[in-house]
């Protein structure tokens, strides 16, 4: 979703990326995620990247692991 208004801050020149991605205002308990381009018969899960951001993530509800993402191995904390 893209306000519109907010394209104008956009800092990123276009070249780089050229869209945006927004969310539609504050405290919506909303965020963005990248999409799925495809799933490898390894499990690997490739995502999207077109250089649009309009196009290549989509809002969606908080998590802290999408797509089968496993806690990292560095994380001490996990029991």
């Amino acid at each position: 979703m893209l306000n519109e208004s907010k394209i104008t801050q956009k800092r990123m020149p276009a070249i780089l990326d050229a869209g945006a991605t927004w969310v539609g205002g504050t405290y919506l308990a909303k965020s963005v995620s990248r999409k799925v381009k495809e799933v490898k018969e390894d499990g690997r899960v490739v995502y999207q990247d077109t250089n649009n951001s309009l196009e290549d993530f989509e809002v969606a509800t908080p998590q802290p692991r999408r797509n089968g993402a496993k806690i990292p191995s560095w994380n001490t904390w996990a029991n």
